[in-house]
């Protein structure tokens, strides 16, 4: 499938969602291809940030929900960039999604599938 974006961001961590939400707040239309599952990069694992000692999650949780829910922002989660070749009139980037085996139009994040493939991911 062909889709024509202005700006391509590679990396869903905090510094790609703000490149990406500065670029669509601008009109720009653009594409961010994370690599793991979901945005949020290292740093929403961490419990405080160096030297002002704030909350990580504070910082990077409202950056994810604006940058999943922007208009100009097309997420590619779970996806990595092929190739970038130069055609001419601008670049070509072939982005290859890895299987997921859901459904991500009616996933809601309930974790049900996961626990029928493995029970013992359920977390008390």
């Amino acid at each position: 499938m062909r889709r024509e974006v202005d700006a391509l961001v590679v990396g869903g961590g905090i510094t790609g969602l703000q490149a990406a939400i500065d670029l669509g707040d601008q009109g720009y239309q653009v594409a961010l291809v994370e690599r793991g599952a979901s945005i949020g990069g290292k740093m929403i694992a961490l419990s405080k940030v160096f030297p002002t000692l704030d909350c990580c999650s504070c910082i990077t949780t409202p950056r994810m929900a604006a940058a999943a829910h922007h208009e100009n922002i097309q997420l590619f989660t779970y996806s990595e960039v092929q190739t970038v070749d130069h055609d001419g009139a601008g670049y070509v980037a072939h982005i290859v999604e890895k299987p997921r085996y859901v459904s991500i139009d009616i996933c809601t994040g309930c974790r049900d599938c996961e626990y029928a493939c493995d029970p013992l991911a359920r977390r008390l």
